[in-house]
């Protein structure tokens, strides 16, 4: 639902929405966040759409990165700290978390460090204080050290993205068409292949809808029942907006899926955030056993 624009200098890009609001990021620090919204603000302005001489400058979110001169026993130090999380299966880092200053740390086996959600310097300083005492107390030596630059190519296979190679032209590669989904998000309802996007298309389409959604997926009896969980906008709360904002969006799907959809509208805020990738499919059928 938003408009990417960068900037050149500094270096970053920002988000703009049609509520008016403007997210910045990719900057190095707070101050040449300022300047690139400034920057963006004049473009703005200088294409005859009125823009405020005054605006406030919110600073929501810090990532900061270090490395210490320690290869890490993830599992370990999983076992030892509390509100720490592991799934390498899913994600190669360790999730810790602590509540003051409210941020989040990524390790990594390596000794890489990021630190995310900090507001202020000060926070990420405090906040890496404190993962070093932990570090200490459970038996590793915290010693900084300098982080290089690394760079090498990455050669993906079997990446899943779902688009097809355009007709030749004169050119001596071959485009590619956009890409539409992911395989491996591929969802069979009733005989039929459906990918989130279709519903995020059909959901944007919809004003009185917020564009957060979640698909939740039960078998009743021997039919699969899919329930998409969406927020109302917060100009449309009421009852009666909700139901047809339900209606609209089930009818717009089933014109172009083909299959009949459930639709619940939560609050605003209804849909749960994650930290990382969104999780899109609650999938609550049995599993198929051979």
């Amino acid at each position: 639902p938003g408009l990417v624009y960068r900037t050149k200098e500094p270096r970053a890009a920002a988000l703009i929405f049609s509520s008016g609001k403007i997210v910045c990021t990719g900057a190095k620090n707070i101050d040449m966040a300022k300047v690139a919204i400034e920057k963006v603000v004049k473009r703005i302005r200088s294409v005859g759409i009125p823009m405020p001489r005054k605006y406030d400058v919110k600073v929501e979110n810090i990532v900061a990165s270090s490395r210490i001169n320690a290869n890490l026993n993830l599992e370990e130090i999983t076992f030892n700290l509390e509100n720490a999380e592991y799934e390498p299966e899913q994600f190669p880092g360790l999730v810790y978390r602590i509540s003051e200053p409210r941020v989040a740390f990524l390790l990594f086996s390596s000794g890489k460090i990021i630190c995310t959600g900090a507001h202020t310097i000060n926070d990420i300083h405090a906040a890496l204080k404190k993962l070093k005492e932990k570090l200490e107390s459970i038996g590793i030596k915290v010693k900084p050290m300098k982080d290089p630059k690394e760079a090498f190519p990455i050669i993906r296979y079997s990446t899943r993205d779902l688009t097809r190679l355009l007709p030749g032209t004169a050119r001596s590669m071959r485009r590619m068409e956009k890409i539409t989904g992911r395989s491996d998000d591929m969802m069979i309802i009733r005989g039929v292949n459906v990918f989130p996007t279709q519903v995020e298309e059909q959901l944007l389409k919809v004003p009185s809808l917020a564009p957060h959604f979640q698909i939740r997926l039960e078998r009743i009896g021997r039919m699969d029942q899919m329930t998409v969980l969406v927020e109302a906008a917060a100009n449309a709360t009421s009852a009666e907006a909700r139901s047809a904002s339900a209606k609209d969006l089930a009818h717009r799907f089933k014109q172009m899926a083909g299959i009949t959809i459930k639709v619940d509208v939560a609050d605003p805020g209804g849909v749960e955030r994650s930290q990382g990738k969104a999780v899109r499919i609650v999938d609550k059928r049995p599993k198929e056993t051979d």
